[in-house]
Formats: structure tokens, C-alpha cells, sequence
């Protein structure tokens, strides 16, 4: 990628965590700059701060006053934000300034401007750009003027943090009675992950896209774009998938003219300076409104680069140390089809729970340069904190045109390991197979929702749930052993029963082994399975402690595996990942047991809404769980009172954690 020629600064301080430091790292020292990281005690192993030269301890990402005194300790000439806790903080901004410091983002004046998404949305109509109705929510706003509020904007309509972005604090209203419940919601979602509970309401606008134009600004007023990206495959206004260009775009010049235009009027009207992103809804009949300005750059930055062969990192570093865009920039022609996919640790099959956990394992795809890009912050034995947001990685790829990209991206995610977290990679495979991504009809950002909610997570092969038997078993038979190249056992020996769950399903699988052929010193190994009714022929030739080939009734694919104490993971040749745990004793746990109020995911008890001896109904908020900057509520399954309460608020709880009993209601 062109990084555009040198720049003057020396050393660089990245005020962020995780793949956006190691993105930024990497072009800083192509342009031979120092680098400085930053970390908290929840971050005190992650990868992103070796990626640096040095890295400083802070309190938290979101404190101004700690960041600007850690860059003024490592002698930095200049701070970059990255995206996400401060990086559209005007007052971080101004006072990185005031510390003497570089800036690598826009004035602090243009992100005031854009910030205040309401006040961005009088500025963009003065400069004739189309916007939303909405209506700013006045702090603890009266029940009374909330309803009045709503009223004005029309239902369905979407609870909106006013300094929000990434579909943090974003909640869709469809009735009256649910509004304020998810206020609450947004607006705790807001304070913890921007420091700012400000809200506005927006009206909805159903069977839209979302397409974003690139904008690149310099101090000497040039305003230029680098095409759009579309966003419209969404998950609770989370994006999943980006891809450039947008194909209503592409089959409609004018209308990217004329989308392209509003963008660059909504940067000129701001004095933008640096890289930036405008975001628009653009509606089937070919009508758009300005949707907010994401005054940093975007997570899905890489798309774009692929496109245009250009380090959008390197120009914004070249824009903040002065130096002015060329104009053969805005010139530059764009190839292929891009297309990023983000990796969440998120459990699809349990309504994307958070999924915190420990790197076991992490292998990336095939590198082919130019084509397929992982950006990441991962190594094994690396722990991934319920504190911060679930992306672990973007895998981007390019193809020739759209259909080729969605086939390598596909068989890039295939390729992909990640052990440890449960991850959305099955889902993401699945929505790009899907027959209306593939030809790109009747998709919008309410496309994933309406089309895959009911998404199960395909089930994994006989072979596959045999194996993991076999390796269990193994283990169990010598916990001590520290690979499975010594294995005990040889031809003849009587076959036994391993039970475990699969997945997190609750309910055991049981396969019946017996080993056949010869003894497995030389790393080979052949079974005979019994599981649901079948029976398998199992041979398996280890590569290494953790990998090898399975042939399943003469039929051979590639398999990975990693232990975790008794747990185990393991990664099939189509690139499904199975979780597996042993089952000891006689009976499990019921999943479907409504007196027992479990965790559905490891993280923190935000807040406890009831009290022991407490009547409760089905469907009653008993606390809030929070892990990765989102709320979730835990609701009763029954109607009865709280018999125990196992919890207190701020605890740490891990998956399936006991949190209350309830019990029937005494009718005395």
C-alpha cells in the first residue's frame, strides 16, 4: 500500500487496546516512528502493547487526564485515538493539544460539531444535506415528555446516544411500553462505554442500506473521497460485513455522484481536517439522509484500502504532521470488490452471548498479499476480557468482482482457528451462502434479524463428535501426558463408553469406542465408533500434539484440536469449531429448569432489580448482566418469588453461574 512519503514525527502514542494498535503500529514503523502503547490491569497480557516499543499502564481507556499524562511521560510527539473510547472526544482532542502534542484526528471544533448528533444534524441541513427527523432527550427526561417525544418522531423509531457509535446505545422502540426500558438501557450503555448518557430519538426508517462515504480532508481546505463502503448487513446495528463498492452504487453512477457530493458538503461544512467517514441511509426509491459523521477512522478502514492501494493510517499521520493531499489522490481508480468480515467472540447459538475466554489457539488464513488481510491482536494463551468490545479480528479479502470476494472471504473464515471463545465464524459463513447476499436482493439493515433469527448452529459430522471422544478419552486415560504421541491403549483392548456434552448443549452424547489395528506409539491411531446409531471406522495420523488427518470411512479431512484442563476444542476440515466437555457421573444439570436463574454468558452483574422473598412474573427483569459494553437482561421464566440470591452487584460470574432460585409462590 502507498504510504505517501515520510513524516516528522518521531514518536507515536496509540491511546487505544487491541487489532487497531497493532494496525496503526504497523505503518508507524514503516514510517520508522517510535511507538508507545497504553494497557490496563484487564489488558495487562494482551498482544497490542508488544506491538509497540514500549508500552505505559493506565487506569482506564477513557481517562483523559492519565492518557495525556502517559504520552507527555514516553516523550511523544503525537497521539493517535484509533477508534472507539476517545477517539471522537473533542475534549481529549483539545487537551492532547494544549499538552503540546500532535493530534492525529480533525480539530477539535469538528468533532464538537459532529458529536452532538443532534446539533449535527441542524448543521448538515443548513449545508443542504437530507437528515432524519429526531428529537434531543432532555437528561432525566419526565415520563410525560418522553412519551410526548416519541409521539412527535412516530413509532418505530430507534433510542440513540448522542455521542454513540458502533451500536452502542442504540435500541429499536416498536411500542410504546418497551421505550422506557431501553432509554435505560441505552443510556447505561452509553455512559460506560463513552462517558456520555446524552440520547436522542430518531425515526426509523424501515428497508433502508447503510453506505458510508470516505473522506480525506487537509489543513489547506482539499476535500476529497475514496468511494463508499456499504454497511447494510447488520446484527442489532452491529455491522458484521462491509464491502466496497455498494451495489446499488455501482449499478446507479449518479446516485453515488450525488451521495458522494452530500458527504463531502457535511466535511467542508465542518472544516474537517484528516480521515473521516459520512454515514447515510439510503432508502429503496434512491433517497438518502445523513446518518452521523464518524469523525476517526472507521473499523472497516481496511476495505477501502484494499480498493485503492492506499495506507489510510500513513495519510492521516502525513495530514496531521502538515503535510497537503495531492491531488492525484482523488484521481485514483479503485479494483476489484472488497469485502471485511468481523470476528466477535459472540455465541450466535445462544443470542450472542459474549463469549470471554483465554486464547488456546489462533491461526490465521492463507497470507496472499494484496488479497486476503487479517487484522488481529491475538496469540495463544492470550485472555480476551469481558471488559472491552468482543471484536477479536477482521478478516478482508479481494476479489475480481463481488462473487469472487465472497468466495475467498468464505474460504478464508474456513481457514481460520480460533480456540478458547466461542465465535460468530459459522454465522458470518453462513450469512455470506445465503442465497439474497449472494445475489444482493431484499437486503437491508434489518435484513439479519428479520431473515436469520432463528440461525441454529450447523451440527457437527459423526466423525468429528468421535474424534473428540477418542481425544478425550485418551487424555482421561493419562491426564499426565503432555502430548498424544504416547497413547495407552492397543488392538483388542474391551471399548468403553465417553460421555460429554458437545457444544454447550446439557444433554450428554455418549460414543461407544474400541481401538483397532496396531499399538499408536508412532502417532496413528484407528477406532471403531458407535454414536447415534452409526457406526464409524476411525483412523487418525497425528501431525503434532494438536493437529493431524481424520480419515472417517475412508473419507479425509484436516482437523486441529487444543485442550483446555478437562475441556476441549476442536476445528473440523469445513472450519467448524466444537466445544466438548467430559461428563462425569450419572446425570447433568436440566438446561430448561425455570427455578434456576443462570449466567448466560461470563460477565459482570451490572444490577440486581429484586430482592429475596420478592413476588416476580414470567418475563420480570430479575438483574442485569454486563460483559463487552453490552447490557443484557436476565428475565424470570416463571411466575413464583426470588428464593435466593447467589450474587451481589459487581460480582464477576462465568457461564452457566447459579445467580438466583426461584420457587413457586406461597399461597399463604
Amino acid at each position: 500500500m502507498t504510504l505517501g512519503g515520510p513524516v516528522s514525527l518521531g514518536r507515536l502514542f496509540i491511546a487505544n487496546r487491541g487489532e487497531i494498535v497493532a494496525r496503526i503500529a504497523s505503518t508507524a514503523r514503516a514510517l520508522g516512528l517510535y511507538i508507545v502503547a497504553v494497557y490496563t490491569e484487564a489488558d495487562a497480557a494482551s498482544p497490542h502493547s508488544q506491538a509497540a516499543d514500549f508500552a505505559v499502564r493506565v487506569h482506564s481507556y477513557l481517562d483523559i487526564e492519565s492518557l495525556v499524562a502517559a504520552a507527555l511521560r514516553s516523550n511523544a510527539d503525537a497521539v493517535h485515538p484509533g477508534y472507539g473510547f476517545l477517539a471522537e472526544n473533542a475534549d481529549f482532542a483539545r487537551a492532547v493539544i494544549d499538552a503540546g502534542i500532535t493530534w492525529v484526528g480533525p480539530p477539535p471544533a469538528a468533532i464538537e460539531a459532529m458529536a452532538d448528533k443532534a446539533a449535527a444534524k441542524s448543521r448538515m441541513e443548513a449545508a443542504g444535506v437530507p437528515v432524519l427527523p429526531g428529537v434531543l432527550l432532555p437528561d432525566e427526561a419526565a415520563a410525560d415528555v418522553v412519551s410526548e417525544s416519541a409521539t412527535q418522531v412516530g413509532l418505530p423509531l430507534l433510542v440513540k446516544a448522542v455521542a454513540g457509535g458502533g451500536g452502542r446505545g442504540l435500541r429499536r422502540v416498536d411500542s410504546a411500553d418497551r421505550l422506557e426500558a431501553e432509554i435505560e438501557i441505552a443510556r447505561s450503555e452509553a455512559l460506560t462505554a463513552f462517558g456520555d448518557g446524552r440520547l436522542m430519538l430518531e425515526r426509523l426508517v424501515e428497508g433502508a442500506r447503510h453506505v458510508e462515504v470516505q473522506i480525506l480532508a487537509d489543513a489547506n481546505g482539499r476535500v476529497m473521497h475514496l468511494g463508499e463502503r456499504d454497511c447494510t448487513i447488520q446484527r442489532r446495528h452491529q455491522k458484521i460485513l462491509e464491502e466496497s463498492p455498494s451495489p446499488p452504487l455501482e449499478a446507479d453512477p449518479e446516485l453515488r455522484r450525488r451521495m458522494c457530493g452530500a458527504a463531502l458538503a457535511a466535511a467542508r461544512e465542518v472544516d474537517y481536517v484528516g480521515v473521516g467517514t459520512v454515514e447515510m441511509l439510503l432508502e429503496p426509491d434512491g433517497s438518502f439522509y445523513f446518518l452521523e459523521m464518524n469523525t476517526r477512522l472507521q473499523v472497516e478502514h481496511p476495505v477501502t484500502e484494499l480498493r485503492y492501494g492506499l495506507d489510510l493510517v500513513a495519510w492521516q499521520l502525513r495530514v496531521a504532521d502538515g503535510h497537503p493531499l495531492p491531488a492525484e489522490l482523488s484521481r485514483r481508480s479503485p479494483e476489484g470488490h472488497a469485502i471485511e468480515a468481523r470476528v466477535y467472540a459472540e455465541d450466535p447459538a445462544r443470542g450472542f452471548a459474549p463469549s470471554p475466554g483465554t486464547v488456546l489457539q489462533f491461526r490465521e488464513p492463507r497470507d496472499v498479499p494484496g488479497i486476503v488481510r487479517v487484522d488481529h491482536a491475538l496469540a495463544d494463551g492470550v485472555p480476551i476480557p469481558p471488559d472491552y468490545d468482543p471484536m477479536l479480528a477482521k478478516v478482508v479479502v479481494r476479489g475480481q468482482d463481488r462473487g469472487d470476494a465472497l468466495r475467498k472471504l468464505d474460504r478464508a473464515l474456513g481457514e481460520l482457528v480460533v480456540f478458547g471463545a466461542t465465535t460468530n465464524v459459522a454465522f458470518l459463513r453462513h450469512v455470506l451462502r445465503h442465497p439474497s447476499v449472494v445475489a444482493d436482493a431484499d437486503v437491508d439493515t434489518a435484513f439479519v434479524e428479520r431473515e436469520l433469527g432463528d440461525w441454529t448452529a450447523p451440527q457437527p459430522s459423526s466423525g468429528v463428535v468421535a474424534l473428540a471422544a477418542i481425544l478425550l478419552s485418551e487424555r482421561d486415560g493419562d491426564a499426565s501426558a503432555g502430548d498424544l504421541w504416547g497413547w495407552r491403549s492397543a488392538a483388542g483392548t474391551e471399548g468403553w463408553p465417553m460421555r460429554m456434552c458437545v457444544g454447550f448443549d446439557r444433554e450428554p452424547a455418549e460414543v461407544e469406542l474400541t481401538p483397532r489395528g496396531p499399538g499408536r506409539c508412532d502417532g496413528r491411531a484407528s477406532y471403531r465408533a458407535a454414536y447415534r446409531g452409526e457406526v464409524l471406522e476411525i483412523e487418525l495420523a497425528l501431525r503434532d500434539a494438536s493437529g493431524g488427518r481424520l480419515r472417517v470411512d475412508g473419507q479425509e479431512l484436516e482437523v486441529r484440536w487444543a485442550h483446555h484442563g478437562p475441556d476441549l476444542w476442536i476445528r473440523d476440515g469445513q472450519g467448524h469449531h466444537l466445544f466438548c466437555r467430559p461428563v462425569r457421573g450419572a446425570s447433568v444439570e436440566r438446561i430448561d429448569d425455570p427455578t434456576r436463574v443462570v449466567a448466560g454468558m461470563t460477565g459482570k452483574v451490572k444490577a440486581i432489580r429484586v430482592s429475596e422473598g420478592e413476588a416476580i412474573k414470567a418475563g420480570d427483569c430479575l438483574l442485569v448482566l454486563e460483559a463487552m459494553k453490552l447490557e443484557t437482561r436476565v428475565e424470570a421464566a416463571m411466575n413464583g418469588e426470588v428464593e435466593e440470591i447467589r450474587v451481589a452487584e459487581g460480582d464477576l460470574v462465568t457461564h452457566r453461574q447459579l445467580l438466583m432460585r426461584l420457587a413457586e409462590l406461597d399461597p399463604a
